[in-house]
């Protein structure tokens, strides 16, 4: 029999002589990757990528060759966002198999359009920079780097399980939930978006799917079906049969090999080193004895030890938080600079009310630059809230709103009447009339002289 491994020699009792691979070991390793195929791809043809994803991977550990199992690892990492770990798969693939391989469609095809690629990119690196955002609790910046992010890709999971748990820090439970669902209709047992769905519904039982779900063309179910006409060529309709076939047989050799060359061996082996056991038994009590008085005295050294660690690490943890708010603080001067006042308004609010955190000097670099940002932040705010609502997109332009109120809209005469009439106009296309006429008399009594005044009259008079 050839060896299955190098196909160049005779094997000699289950060993290949050239390589040293035990033929029999190597041929249910093999059959084990099939298995796992198999499941993994039933698994990514009901949508449950993350658990295909373990098996494909488990099926490559038993058998780095198995063509067909990882290039649908490298769709299915493609499908949640994982360009990256899609990429590395396939172009292992190519260099085990050149010729009649389907990786090397997939990489030409994604040659053939780099820009798309590196739009793929752009997005990984947004979402690793709303990751840096969080650590400064700067949600709402992250949640814009997360937005475009999902512009480029919307089926990136990551990024909408991150965008969720933003959501969820704002207490914006509507919102998040819409994302989890999405996440789960892209992944059905994502365990990120799994503990959200608990979250957010924890008396609600979520019912698992009875059907397969359909990827979209080109995606892991496309390659899932053909490599499953593939496994049937290579391995024929009746392979799971052959499969525990072959398992038994393995079992059954490996029993008698035991009892006839192993159990004799072992019995003579296990009494004599019983005597040993008993011999270190007596050494390990009295050993025991002689270090009882020793640990103690090791226990309290201990203790001392571990009081000045914590101590050094609450310096260390408030030395590390005084840094991430210079850092802030620095970043915030940046956007300022670069005339992003909304950005540079949106760290500074991460830092909170209490500025006692920071030294002296950082102290009047932040309160003077609060002063210069916010009026200026509160102003494109209300100016990218009119850009809104002139496309038609209100509820974008109620966030900016609201941010515009939040950085002190209501110090700046000039434009403030037109949050409130805006304001007021969202509230009455929402059918929440008396909040719609709350707003227009605050224009009417606030603000007389204002150009709003006389529109906010004629909509008063026609609310219903």
């Amino acid at each position: 029999m050839k060896c299955p491994n190098c196909a160049k020699v005779n094997v000699i009792n289950n060993v290949c002589p050239a390589c040293g691979v035990d033929s029999v070991l190597f041929q249910q390793t093999a059959v084990i990757s099939c298995n796992l195929y198999n499941k993994g791809l039933a698994q990514a043809k009901l949508r449950d990528l993350t658990g295909a994803i373990a098996l494909l991977t488990k099926s490559i550990e038993f058998n780095k060759n198995n063509i067909m199992a990882r290039n649908l690892l490298g769709l299915v990492y493609f499908e949640v966002g994982y360009v990256g770990d899609a990429i590395k798969h396939w172009v292992i693939s190519t260099s085990q198999m050149r010729e009649n391989n389907e990786a090397t469609a997939y990489i030409d095809r994604l040659q053939a359009n780099s820009r798309r690629l590196e739009q793929m990119g752009d997005a990984v690196k947004m979402y690793n920079n709303a990751l840096e955002y969080l650590k400064q609790k700067a949600d709402d910046m992250a949640i814009i780097q997360l937005k475009k992010a999902l512009e480029i890709n919307p089926a990136f999971v990551d990024a909408l399980n991150l965008l969720a748990f933003c959501y969820l820090i704002q207490k914006d439970k509507p919102r998040a939930a819409s994302l989890v669902e999405k996440v789960l209709s892209l992944d059905i047992n994502n365990p990120i978006a799994m503990r959200y769905y608990k979250e957010l519904h924890p008396a609600k039982i979520r019912p698992e799917s009875k059907r397969a779900a359909k990827m979209p063309p080109g995606g892991a179910s496309h390659s899932a079906k053909v490599a499953d006409q593939r496994s049937k060529r290579m391995f024929g309709e009746s392979f799971h049969l052959a499969e525990i076939l072959s398992f038994l047989i393995g079992t059954i050799v490996s029993f008698a090999l035991f009892w006839i060359l192993v159990l004799p061996g072992a019995v003579t082996a296990s009494h004599a080193e019983l005597s040993s056991l008993r011999q270190s038994l007596t050494e390990v009590e009295q050993r025991l004895a002689e270090e009882s008085a020793a640990n103690t005295e090791r226990n309290d050294m201990q203790e001392l030890l571990i009081r000045q660690l914590t101590h050094e690490n609450d310096e260390l943890s408030a030395q590390a938080t005084l840094r991430q708010r210079i850092e802030i603080v620095v970043n915030a001067t940046a956007h300022r600079d670069a005339g992003e006042m909304s950005e540079a308004a949106m760290l500074l609010r991460s830092l909170g009310d209490d500025l006692s955190g920071l030294t002296e000097e950082f102290q009047s670099v932040a309160n003077a630059l609060i002063n210069e940002v916010y009026p200026q932040a509160a102003r494109q705010f209300w100016q990218l809230a009119i850009a809104e609502y002139d496309s038609g997109n209100y509820a974008e332009a109620l966030e900016q709103l609201d941010l515009s109120i939040s950085f002190g809209a209501a110090n700046e005469p000039h434009f403030y009447p037109s949050v409130l009439f805006h304001r007021g106009s969202i509230a009455e296309r929402n059918g929440n009339y008396n909040l719609a006429a709350r707003y227009y008399q605050s224009v009417i009594a606030e603000f007389p002289h204002s150009a709003y005044v006389q529109r906010a009259r004629a909509r008063l008079q026609n609310l219903p």
